[in-house]
């Protein structure tokens, strides 16, 4: 029943009310139609907002969309550029901090990218792309620091293949000499002794890539 129902409902039954009782009743019925006009225009206005938020994030969608094509294309300071205006356009989703980060990383702005990194942790502390990212960034300069955000992300993450292995090539170098300063002087053959030794180098070996074997090179010629 709408309010101008009520109103001509009760000005037919106005002879059963004397004139302070009729006056007050109205007055009721006309606090309670301004809040509902208040409520139904607080509807409106967050419709309005909602409305916005979603258009707002779908164009930061299509930046982010652009900046994937770029760096595809290993147009990375054109990615970096698209994800910057995702970013503008929504600052809360870590996604377009940990794409940039990609980006800055293939730039050689470890800064930047770091920078990226932990401020998609703080928007959401069990996004696990970051954590590896960031293990990326330190793996050669800060190992040990590498290593506890693998273990971190991995925390979120128990069967994250891609993880498990960067951990893995971690500890093997960790547990076969200092990370910081590698295996240079170092008897080969006393080091493989320890079958645990030779199971680990197994593992690391088997899944190997590109990174990893210069990594590994590294280990033995640092001195």
């Amino acid at each position: 029943m709408s309010f101008e129902t009520i109103y001509k409902e009760l000005i037919t039954k106005k002879n059963f009310f004397d004139a302070n009782e009729f006056e007050e009743i109205l007055k009721k019925i006309k606090t309670a139609e301004n809040k509902e006009i208040e409520s139904l225009s607080g509807k409106k206005t967050d419709q309005k907002t909602n409305s916005a938020k979603i258009q707002v994030n779908k164009k930061a969608e299509e930046h982010k969309d652009k900046g994937n094509e770029y760096f595809k294309k290993k147009d990375y300071q054109e990615a970096i550029f698209s994800y910057s205006c995702a970013i503008e356009e929504d600052k809360s989703n870590p996604v377009y901090y940990s794409n940039r980060a990609a980006a800055y990383a293939c730039m050689n702005m470890a800064d930047n990218g770091i920078d990226d990194c932990l401020k998609a942790i703080d928007l959401d502390p069990t996004y696990v792309k970051a954590y590896i990212r960031l293990g990326d960034f330190y793996s050669t300069s800060d190992p040990k620091k590498a290593l506890d955000f693998y273990n971190k992300g991995l925390k979120y993450d128990e069967k994250n293949l891609s993880l498990k292995k960067k951990i893995s090539s971690l500890e093997f170098m960790k547990n076969s000499g200092d990370v910081d300063s590698g295996l240079g002087g170092k008897n080969f053959e006393e080091l493989f002794k320890d079958p645990k030794m030779m199971q680990m180098a197994s593992e690391y070996l088997k899944n190997m890539d590109k990174k990893d074997l210069n990594n590994f090179k590294d280990l033995f010629n640092k001195k």
